[in-house]
C-alpha cells in the first residue's frame, strides 16, 4: 500500500467491520502485551497523553483502557491488551461490529472526562479532523488539545 514506506501496514482480517475490525487486526499482528491504538485523524493527542494512557493500562488488569469523553467512548484512542483480540474475534464472527457493545462484555478501565481534566487533558484532544481545512480552522481557533 501507499503507506508501507513509512511503517508496517496491517490489513484488516475482517473487512467492512468498522473500527473493531482494525483493532482486531492490529492486535493479532502485535507481539506486545499492551497496544496503543490511535486513529490517524486525531492530531491533538499528545505524547504526554499517550504515556498517561499507557501508565493507566499498566496498572490495571482490564483488557482495554478507554477514555470516555464528549458523551461516549474513545475506542480509537485507547490501550488494548493483546488478549482483547480474542473477544473482538468472537464479536466479529457473530456479526457484532459495535465496539461499545463489546465493552459491556469484557473488563474495561474507563477513564472518565473528570479524570482526564484532573490529569490536565481536555476532551478537545479527541477532536477528529479529516481535511486540511478542518485542521487550519482548528489551529486558527487555538485548539491544541
Amino acid at each position: 500500500g501507499k503507506f508501507a514506506a513509512f511503517a508496517p501496514v496491517v490489513e484488516d482480517v475482517s473487512r467492512e467491520c468498522g473500527p473493531l475490525g482494525g483493532i482486531h487486526a492490529a492486535l493479532r499482528a502485535s507481539s506486545t502485551e499492551l497496544n496503543l491504538i490511535l486513529a490517524v485523524d486525531v492530531p491533538f493527542v499528545s505524547l504526554a497523553f499517550s504515556q498517561y494512557l499507557i501508565r493507566r493500562a499498566e496498572g490495571a488488569s482490564a483488557l482495554a483502557t478507554v477514555p470516555r469523553a464528549g458523551g461516549g467512548w474513545q475506542p480509537l484512542c485507547a490501550v488494548y491488551r493483546r488478549e482483547f483480540a480474542n473477544a473482538a474475534e468472537g464479536a466479529l464472527r457473530a456479526g457484532r461490529y459495535k465496539i461499545d457493545a463489546l465493552f459491556d462484555t469484557v473488563r474495561v478501565q474507563a477513564i472518565e472526562e473528570v479524570e482526564l481534566a484532573d490529569a490536565g487533558f481536555s476532551p478537545r484532544i479527541f477532536r477528529n479532523l479529516n481535511t486540511k481545512e478542518e485542521l487550519e480552522a482548528a489551529s486558527a481557533q487555538g485548539v491544541t488539545g
